[in-house]
This record gives structure tokens, C-alpha cells and sequence, in this order.
């Protein structure tokens, strides 16, 4: 297979995410009618799993191809750690997100935990790294691996991470997908789950910013070919994407706009700076070989 052809595989698998991730979006703009929602506590359970594994496999394809098997593994396996723990913690004590459960439709479980839980976490704090990084760096994968810069990121990539959250899960909780017994001031979901998501989302970058630290300062991530550069973008373009399609799924519940500015701005802001980045890199090649 040549390079365009890997570019586009790549590109097209990772933006495969959003209806493989969302098939509700197919039966209702906002809230899931009671038919749908019906026959998915028939599905869920059964497919729940095995299509959040394949969404993450689409996902590790591509970052082994970016940063490489070891650092993709790096990333991948403390994050997924890192979310059961704070899930498990706040399911059992309240104390990260606020007191809530999973319904039986959401199963199997690991203790109260269905495993594809941390699964949409981890791709959820993927695709805001890049984000991130994009927005800090104005480069997709950082090179400064400073204490000041990873403290920066956690600050910033804590509130593009919670942006998700913030717009996604006023729909999980309409339709059932987690329970919140006592309520909340925000779509029924208390203000705690939002502070619990962004202090997760930093204390995570932390890590991974220490675990990167001294492998990275020795060895960068070199984007080395062209194939590399331009795949990076599909991690961003997924979170805009995402961003126009809970803007239309929730524009019903008057969460458009506020769905827009939340996870719209952060996306457009990534994708302009990657397009700065990528064609300044073509630029400095160009006049290289010239």
C-alpha cells in the first residue's frame, strides 16, 4: 500500500469513530425515542463492548503509526488504569464525579465499571491531547517536555477534555446510560461531575507528561513522513466533527450554542493551527531540497 493510500486509510478509520461510537444519531437529533431506546437496551449489553474495543483499536492503529507501538502503549494503557480508578472511586464514594451508577445495559462490568467506560474516556483524552497540544504548541505532538509546559497542558487540556463531557453526557444521562439518583443543576447532572472530569483530565496529562518526559527529551516523536504529519489530523478533526454533531444533537435542549462554543472553538482553533503547521512544514521542505 503506497503513502496516499495509508494516509487516507487512516484518516477514514479514525473519523469512522463518530457513527460507530454514536449510532443514535442516526434515529434522533436530540433525545432517543422510546422505540429506539428500546430495542438499544436489547443491543447494548451485547454490543456495547465489542464496538468501544474496535473504536479503540481504530484509534491505537494510527497512534502506533504516529508515535510508535511502545509510545502508543504508553499512553493507552495508564490512561485506560488511571479513568477505572477515578470511576470506580467516585461510583463507590462520590467523591470524584459525584454519586451515580450503571444500569444492567451497561454491562459486563470490572467491580461496578463496564470496561468500555474507561475505553470512550481514553479515546475522549486522545483526540483533546492533540487538541491541546495544537493550541499550546501550535504543533501536534509537543516537543517541550518541561515541568512548566506539562502543567500548562494539564490546566488547558483539562478544560478541552471536560468540553466533551460537558456536551455529551446531558444525552447519556436523558437516555439512560448512567443513573443519577440524587439529580443535578445541569440537565440533571450535578456541577461536581464536570469539576470531577476536569481534575481527572489534568491530573492525567500530568502523568503522561512525566512518563513521555525522558524518553521523549531524548528521543522525540519525529512526524518523519508525510504520511505521519497528515494522519495527525484525523484525531482533530474527529473532536470538530464531534463538536458540529452534538451541536445539532442538542440543539433541541437549547445546548447548540453552548455545545459550539464549548468543543467548537477549541476544534477550529486545532484545525487552523494544523493547517499552519503542516503547510509551513511543507514550505521549509520545499525550499530545503530547492
Amino acid at each position: 500500500m503506497n503513502e496516499t493510500k495509508k494516509i487516507g486509510v487512516g484518516i477514514a478509520a479514525a473519523l469512522a469513530a463518530v457513527p460507530v461510537a454514536f449510532p443514535q444519531q442516526a434515529h434522533a437529533i436530540t433525545y432517543l425515542p422510546e422505540e429506539t431506546m428500546a430495542t438499544l437496551e436489547e443491543v447494548l449489553p451485547v454490543a456495547s463492548l465489542p464496538v468501544t474495543t474496535c473504536l479503540l483499536l481504530v484509534a491505537f492503529a494510527p497512534a502506533s503509526y504516529i508515535m510508535g507501538w511502545k509510545n502508543a502503549l504508553k499512553f493507552f494503557i495508564p490512561g485506560y488504569i488511571i479513568a477505572w480508578i477515578f470511576e470506580d472511586l467516585s461510583v463507590h464514594t462520590g467523591i470524584v464525579f459525584g454519586f451515580y451508577y450503571f444500569p444492567e445495559m451497561m454491562s459486563p462490568q470490572l467491580d461496578v465499571i463496564p470496561f468500555e467506560i474507561p475505553m470512550f474516556w481514553l479515546l475522549c483524552f486522545y483526540c483533546s491531547w492533540y487538541v491541546t497540544n495544537l493550541i499550546l504548541d501550535g504543533k501536534p505532538i509537543p516537543t517541550d517536555h518541561s515541568v512548566k509546559r506539562i502543567i500548562g497542558g494539564a490546566l488547558v487540556g483539562g478544560f478541552v477534555l471536560t468540553a466533551m463531557d460537558l456536551t455529551t453526557d446531558p444525552f447519556a444521562t436523558a437516555n439512560g446510560f448512567w443513573i443519577w439518583p440524587y439529580g443535578g443543576t445541569f440537565f440533571n447532572e450535578p456541577v461536581h461531575n464536570f469539576i470531577g472530569w476536569y481534575v481527572t483530565g489534568a491530573i492525567t496529562l500530568v502523568i503522561h507528561g512525566f512518563i513521555f518526559r525522558r524518553d521523549l527529551t531524548k528521543e522525540p516523536i519525529a512526524l518523519s513522513t508525510k504520511g505521519k504529519r497528515i494522519l495527525t489530523c484525523a484525531f482533530v478533526l474527529l473532536y470538530l466533527v464531534e463538536s458540529v454533531m452534538f451541536s445539532l444533537m442538542n440543539v433541541h435542549e437549547s445546548l447548540g450554542v453552548p455545545t459550539f462554543l464549548a468543543m467548537g472553538l477549541p476544534a477550529v482553533a486545532a484545525t487552523y493551527k494544523w493547517l499552519v503547521w503542516y503547510f509551513d512544514g511543507r514550505r521549509e521542505a520545499k525550499e530545503l531540497k530547492a
